[in-house]
Parts: C-alpha cells; sequence; structure tokens
C-alpha cells in the first residue's frame, strides 16, 4: 500500500500541473523517477494497453530495457489510468463501526423520530 500511496501523491501533483497548465499543447513527458514505483510486468501491461493493436509485430517488449518502455509509453496519463483502473478493482477495507459510532447513529435516529 505504501507504493500506491506514493503514486497517487505523484498522481496528485502531476494532475495539478498539468491543470495549471497554460496551452493545450503542454509537454508530454514521464518523470524518469517514477520507474522506481512501477515493474517490469505494469510498464509492458500499460504499454499494451495504449497501442493494443497498433503495437508493431516487430517489437520485441522483453528486449527492451525500462526507461525504453516508459519512452514508448510517452504520457503519465496511461500510466495513471492503468493504475486507477487498477485500483478500481481492488477491494475497500471496511471501517470497523465503534461503540461510540454505533451510539451516535441510535441518538440521531431517537432525534429523528419525533
Amino acid at each position: 500500500m505504501k507504493n500506491a500511496q506514493h503514486l497517487m501523491k505523484h498522481f496528485a501533483s502531476f494532475l495539478r500541473k498539468r491543470g495549471t497548465a497554460r496551452t493545450a499543447n503542454h509537454e508530454m513527458t514521464i518523470v524518469p523517477s517514477l520507474l522506481k514505483h512501477l515493474n517490469r510486468k505494469e510498464l509492458i501491461s500499460i504499454l499494451i494497453r495504449k497501442l493494443g493493436p497498433k503495437l508493431p509485430n516487430d517489437l520485441n517488449l522483453r528486449d527492451l530495457e525500462n526507461e525504453e518502455l516508459l519512452e514508448l509509453i510517452g504520457d503519465e496519463m496511461y500510466i495513471l489510468a492503468f493504475f486507477a483502473d487498477k485500483w478500481s478493482k481492488e477491494p475497500i477495507e471496511a471501517t470497523p463501526v465503534t461503540e461510540s459510532l454505533k451510539t451516535k447513529v441510535k441518538s440521531k435516529r431517537g432525534n429523528n423520530k419525533t
């Protein structure tokens, strides 16, 4: 989860910068330090998702370095989209209901019955 938190902070910063860009032609780059949060399987999955059927047959992804895969991805929005999809499918941990919360809910329900 710690890695996910680092990525979320990174994407929040990325989106904030992108949202304040003055033109629509902002430079599409990926911060190389992002590689420390991505494994090879994720990089390849993102690239396959981006290119789909347009992926050249002669491009052997196994032979490419992670930096080269990142360069082919080209825009952090593809990475963000990949993780947004991945995180949306993860189960959400339920917050335990404490006795004080149960008491508050019961008292609010009691006050509404007038």
